[in-house]
């Protein structure tokens, strides 16, 4: 074949994939143009749920600022006043200050109560369960045998029996069983109804958490609602909000905490117990409540960071 019939041939094949390669770019393109532009139209379209949402994120976390507080007071500060019933020679050799047992002991409840499935949603329920259902039975023989592993030892107690399993009962668990030994030995059950009683009083832990709390829940329902508008508005449209898998995340976000506030954190959760009947119990009632407050602070916690992002 001469150099002749060569080239044009050669010239021809260049220019089919020059074709080719244009094509491919053209597509590109044409696609990226469509993805913009259905980018700008899911924008546009949901420019209401995404302004409505940062609107309420900011209304709710300025409204829950002092519930928060008072939630981590209740946790945190608390314990100061019960450590003066401590009878602290009871504990074992050097024992850890009563705040902290109380503070570990909560902290394991409220991460029971935030992880375990078997409750549904409703970390409370699951907190309470030890109240409602009972824990094994104690023993002076267990409280021996727990005392020789954590004697003189300083570390949380879940570091010295091991963290509680999410397949088992709290109540069952050594680290948090050895926690309400500690209660139970170093405060006498009449110092724990005093502590409980006193509680109750006006201007006193659980008056002044009612108070700030039937000040925030109706901001709640009603942010609760207004999302709720949002989302159906939006449900039998072109682009329904699942089909925004950003803003689709943040209102999920924002209903957890918005149920949370007004299913779980409600003061009226633990007026069955007020008056409770059953002594023994009352060390671990006060563990449910400081758990269930550490629960909502925590909760009120990402609220503050979904309003400053």
């Amino acid at each position: 074949m001469s150099w002749f019939e060569i080239v044009p041939t050669f010239l021809s094949a260049i220019a089919s994939i020059g074709a080719a390669i244009a094509a491919i770019i053209s597509l590109r393109i044409s696609k990226q143009a469509i993805s913009i532009s259905e980018s700008n139209a899911l924008a546009s379209h949901h420019l209401s749920a995404t302004l409505k949402y940062t609107e309420l994120v900011k209304e709710l976390q300025e409204a829950s600022s002092a519930l928060s507080e008072i939630s981590f007071e209740l946790w945190g500060k608390w314990t100061r006043d019960i450590e003066c019933f401590d009878n602290y020679h009871r504990g074992g050799t050097n024992p850890r200050p009563l705040r902290h047992v109380l503070s570990n002991g909560s902290e394991m409840l409220a991460n029971y109560g935030e992880n375990n499935v078997r409750w549904g949603r409703s970390s409370s329920r699951a907190i309470l369960s030890i109240i409602r259902f009972g824990i094994c039975e104690f023993s002076e023989k267990e409280y021996e045998k727990f005392l020789k592993k954590a004697d003189g030892e300083y570390q949380n107690f879940d570091e010295i029996f091991g963290k509680p399993k999410k397949s088992e009962d709290i109540g069952a668990a050594p680290a948090f069983r050895w926690a309400c030994y500690q209660l139970n030995k170093r405060v006498g059950f009449e110092d724990w109804r005093k502590i409980w009683d006193k509680a109750w009083l006006e201007n006193e832990w659980f008056y002044n958490y009612e108070a700030e709390y039937l000040k925030v829940k109706p901001i709640f329902e009603r942010a609760n609602e207004l999302l709720k508008l949002e989302k159906s508005r939006l449900a039998h449209s072109a682009f329904p909000l699942n089909s925004n898998a950003a803003l689709n995340q943040k209102y999920d976000q924002i209903f957890t905490i918005i149920n949370h506030v007004i299913e779980d954190a409600d003061s009226d959760s633990l007026v069955a117990y007020k008056d409770w009947k059953f002594p023994e119990e009352l060390s671990h009632l006060v563990l449910c409540s400081m758990a269930t407050r550490l629960s909502l602070h925590r909760k009120l916690d990402d609220l503050y960071i979904l309003a400053h992002e």
